[in-house]
């Protein structure tokens, strides 16, 4: 220092244990001559607690099937325990916090794996790890592994916690069976005590189907739960679709009851089984019946005119210029529901307009007034549903047609 009379250090105390620290200063001159100051002892005391660090997966890192997890405590200046069950307990914590506990986390913030490590005192610098998640029940994505311990530091009254997290991609191919939803025919109470019903000869079962892997078929599948023994199908393949990998379909299964295998009337399983290009599959069933419609011979129907629209004509017959018309239905079984329909055309060809529509119980008799002129061919069209249930075996009645007004109204 070209005789400077003294010279200054700076000491990162950080780099030492604390505790006592001796210091001497060393003087070396051009001739490399030296001499060494007498020792002076200082104590340092830094409150610096462990780090901790996840060692293991590495941050953006890709992963696949059984992974585990190493976490690194680092020991740093100041000495510390783990938190034990009282140091836990006073500030409202699980009793265990003092264990490390590693979480798997997917991308809304939602826990899907936990894995905990027991540690044990004293605290020191060491590497531990976890028990392996699997990561091939789970779907590819990205996942936050995030690591806590809760440490009493030298000197402190109440816990600190330490933390560290990563963000992993899972790019295994899931061993997850195919999502699959059977939108139509729809399940119309929770116990199937109402089934939905096909009336005639042909339908058709509508499924939605994701997979992250691709699928590779989807078949319909059909069993008369109702018929007498060898006379309903078991388990009949009415369709089979084949994908070409795709990662979803909506797709619509068609089936004819008259084909062979034949369908009779009865109450049915019908069964979708959805499968991708692994192998795994997914199976869903829903109820419903198959009820050809049939004429009800009970049905007697007809319809009487009403009175004539022009006060004071004396033209005899009702069905001349009438105000209104009566459809009269008798025969239905007690408590029965039914549903009809009017129609008229005015000028005789059968192309029908649809005036009125309803459905009643016990009250079958409906009036329609007429305001337009010329000739009118009055239909009316009549379902009835057996006993109360309106989704059960539908019946269909007559179709009554009736020319209500044959001559030039005044």
């Amino acid at each position: 220092q070209n005789g400077e009379p003294s010279v200054s250090f700076v000491i990162d105390t950080l780099k030492f244990e604390n505790g006592l620290l001796e210091l001497k200063a060393i003087a070396v001159d051009n001739s490399d001559l030296s001499t060494t100051s007498s020792a002076v002892t200082v104590t340092i005391n830094n409150v610096q607690g462990p780090v901790l660090s996840i060692a293991s997966p590495n941050n953006n890192s890709d992963v696949t099937g059984q992974t585990t997890v190493a976490v690194n405590i680092l020991k740093r200046s100041s000495a510390f325990s783990y938190a034990v069950a009282v140091d836990c307990s006073a500030v409202g914590l699980a009793s265990d916090c003092g264990n490390i506990k590693v979480d798997l986390i997917d991308y809304r913030g939602s826990i899907v794996g936990t894995k905990s490590i027991t540690t044990a005192n004293p605290g020191s610098t060491k590497l531990f790890e976890s028990a392996g998640f699997d990561l091939s029940a789970i779907p590819s994505d990205f996942y936050t592994i995030r690591s806590s311990v809760n440490v009493m530091i030298i000197g402190d009254t109440i816990p600190t916690k330490l933390t560290d997290e990563v963000v992993i991609r899972n790019s295994n191919t899931s061993n997850l069976p195919p999502s699959l939803q059977i939108l139509s025919p729809l399940r119309l109470n929770e116990l199937q005590t109402v089934t939905p019903v096909y009336v005639g000869t042909f339908g058709r079962v509508v499924a939605q189907i994701t997979d992250n892997a691709g699928l590779a078929s989807v078949e319909l599948r059909m069993t008369c739960e109702s018929c007498s023994a060898g006379n309903g199908p078991v388990d009949a393949l009415e369709e089979y679709i084949a994908f070409a990998s795709q990662p979803t379909a909506y797709v619509t299964l068609n089936f004819n009851a008259d084909a062979t295998p034949y369908l009779p009337d009865g109450l049915y399983t019908i069964r979708v089984v959805a499968q991708d290009t692994l192998g795994t599959r997914n199976i869903q069933e829903v109820k419903a019946r198959i009820d050809r419609p049939q004429t009800f011979s009970g049905i007697v129907a007809s319809v009487t005119a009403g009175p004539r629209r022009s006060i004071g004509d004396t033209t005899s017959g009702t069905d001349l210029c009438p105000g209104s018309a009566t459809f009269h239905l008798s025969g239905l079984a007690p408590g029965s529901v039914f549903k009809y329909e009017y129609q008229f055309s005015d000028d005789l060809s059968g192309a029908f307009k649809l005036i009125e529509h309803g459905s009643g119980v016990g009250d079958p008799n409906r009036t329609y007034g007429f305001f337009n002129v010329g000739n009118t061919l009055f239909q009316a069209n009549v379902q009835e549903f057996g006993g109360t249930n309106t989704v059960s075996t539908v019946q269909v009645g007559q179709v009554i047609q009736k020319v209500l007004k044959t001559d030039p109204c005044p």
